[in-house]
């Protein structure tokens, strides 16, 4: 979902031009998002990790706190 401004949107309406930023950060020929891998994956790790912890705390020693 993206938001916009009401500037933006009175400027596209108008035909005007308007300069936009993702233009300025992101090169032309380049994704935004590129290094991601997707929420599927993301979830996967989360849970390794989680499971990674919860081993972590089950072998520490009872005495050490």
């Amino acid at each position: 979902m993206f938001f916009v401004s009401e500037e933006f949107l009175r400027k596209h309406k108008a035909g005007e031009e308007f300069d936009q930023t993702i233009d300025k950060a992101v090169p032309i020929g380049h994704e935004l998002f590129e290094s991601t891998d997707g929420k599927g994956k993301h979830n996967v790790k989360k849970r390794v990790k989680k499971k990674q912890d919860s081993e972590q705390v089950t072998k520490r020693d009872p005495d050490q706190s």
